[in-house]
């Protein structure tokens, strides 16, 4: 479309509304304009695409040459084609994880369809065909044949799909439990002294094999999302020369690394993976997003946590302390479609936007403890006769900033208080958009 064009139906679409018309539909195009520019944004790098080969041949087992293989997204009806070279062989990469629809076909044969074929991250199979003689108007469907794994590599690795973030209960709307479904991957608890222990290989969150928890590499869609060295104590180097952790949430949580409600899947890869992942040792982590499609979808939620439905726990009883607050509310949305702008642009089938954010607000209660606080004898407060003195008046500011005690009295200018709080914390975790 020529810029004459464009200006020509922008000046039909304005012409005769109303200002306050013509300021929505430019917010509106303003809008558009920055989806379409995202959306033609493509992933950084292509490791977390998959990748479909085999062979083609005929009836009698002979190769077939110049055959075009596609594969269709049904989402976004997007396709990856590829053709067979003279030994019969043909490779799709780069496609990113879904279902597809494959379609094979050649002048003088009937065309192949094997429907349902699903990609996950970083997968590569094979799909071999034998293509009969006939019109090219007749059409096998190849329902069934044998499942569909990887032969070309020795790698061990778990995928995690939809079916399982959906369905399975997430403390904190973090999916480290989820990471937990691979075999060989065990946990190291952050809070066994990470800081004490940094520099000796213990500041990670999952060990893989017996590998250090720092010796693991992750991945977001193909860009990597390692935190590198943690703080250490003592002049320690953090994470040691050579390893990485992944880039958490000060809470611990891994809305850092990608917001559940945006996460389509991940693998990850424990042992015998190929050379291009020689960065670290351990598992290797790859986490892929979702993308838009044809149709419009989005979610909404918030997940709720108060102390009103709980009661006080057996700490704060024994010490006879009251509940302290808690609120937690985790919420966010998403929202994905093709790029549209009426009358000039329609994304169907070629372009895509996807965005997505989560916000936590958090006043998460601590422990109960007791502390000894300067009592109000030494802080000239007492309404009855003290035993100790009152400290100076220049010092009464400072005595005074302590809390008030609430418990007994030891004397020699100290008393008891016994307490708990709250903590607040906030998350903000937004997606770019993305084809």
């Amino acid at each position: 479309m020529t810029q004459a064009m464009i200006n020509s139906r922008l000046r039909g679409y304005f012409q005769g509304r109303t200002v306050s018309m013509n300021k929505w539909w430019g917010v509106w195009i303003l809008v558009c304009l920055t989806a379409l520019l995202c959306a033609s944004v493509g992933p950084a790098f292509a490791n977390e695409l998959a990748s479909i080969s085999g062979r083609i041949t005929d009836s009698q087992g002979l190769v077939l040459p110049a055959v075009k293989v596609q594969a269709i997204n049904i989402n976004t009806n997007v396709a990856y084609s590829a053709e067979s070279n003279g030994d019969g062989l043909y490779r799709i990469s780069s496609v990113p994880p879904g279902i597809y629809r494959v379609v094979v076909e050649k002048t003088g044969f009937a065309e192949i369809v094997k429907p349902n074929v699903e990609l996950h991250v970083q997968d590569d199979i094979a799909l071999n065909f034998a293509m009969q003689v006939g019109s090219i108007s007749q059409t096998v469907t190849v329902e069934g044949g044998a499942p569909m794994v990887n032969t070309t590599n020795a790698t061990v690795g778990t995928v995690v799909d939809q079916t399982y973030i959906k369905n399975m209960p997430l403390n904190g709307r973090s999916f480290q439990d989820l990471i937990l479904l691979t075999p060989g991957i065990v946990t190291q608890s952050a809070q066994s002294g990470a800081n004490f222990n940094a520099g000796r290989g213990m500041t990670g969150e999952f060990s893989v094999n017996g590998q250090r928890t720092e010796s693991n590499s992750y991945t977001v869609d193909g860009v990597s999302a390692n935190l590198g060295a943690a703080a250490g104590n003592n002049m320690t180097i953090g994470a040691g020369s050579s390893g990485s952790i992944a880039s958490a949430t000060a809470l611990g949580t891994t809305q850092a690394l990608v917001s559940v409600d945006d996460l389509q899947e991940f693998r990850v890869q424990s042992s015998t993976y190929s050379a291009e992942y020689g960065r670290n040792p351990g598992g290797q982590f790859s986490f892929g997003t979702k993308s838009g499609a044809n149709q419009w979808h989005g979610t909404a939620s918030d997940y709720l946590r108060n102390d009103y439905f709980g009661a006080n726990d057996w700490f704060n009883d024994y010490l006879n302390v009251k509940q302290p607050a808690l609120r937690q509310n985790d919420f966010g949305g998403t929202l994905g479609g093709p790029v549209t702008i009426p009358g000039l642009y329609n994304g169907k089938d070629k372009t895509f936007f996807f965005v997505s954010y989560e916000g936590l607000r958090l006043i998460a209660p601590q422990p109960a403890a007791i502390f000894g606080v300067p009592n109000l004898c030494l802080r000239g407060q007492a309404a009855t006769t003290c035993t100790d003195s009152p400290a100076p008046a220049e010092l009464q500011p400072v005595l005074n900033a302590f809390p008030v005690p609430n418990g007994q009295d030891f004397g020699d200018g100290w008393a008891e208080f016994k307490g708990s709080w709250s903590n607040p914390s906030s998350l903000d975790s937004t997606t770019r958009c993305k084809r």
